[in-house]
């Protein structure tokens, strides 16, 4: 009989264990969350700042933008049609 006793307070600590494990993992999770969103959120405003700064240039510079534009394409042209 007092085998069972201690059987079953073994199983109350593992129980109290596995939810303070619970509780931890929750809490990790929700920071990684956080510092989830936070990261995209910077990368959407730094993608903002330069697509804004590639807009100024090309309204600067409208046919060094197309000419660039062309030269880039013809040469992931010219890459593509080797293969």
């Amino acid at each position: 009989m007092a085998d069972r006793a201690v059987d079953h307070t073994d199983i109350d600590k593992i129980k109290h264990d596995i939810g303070k494990l619970r509780d931890d993992f929750s809490g990790l999770l929700n920071t990684a969350a956080k510092a989830g969103k936070h990261s995209v959120a910077q990368a959407k405003e730094l993608g903002g700042e330069a697509v804004e700064a590639v807009q100024e240039k090309i309204s600067e510079r409208p046919i060094t933008s197309v000419l660039i534009a062309l030269g880039v394409g013809a040469l992931i042209g010219a890459l593509v049609s080797r293969r």
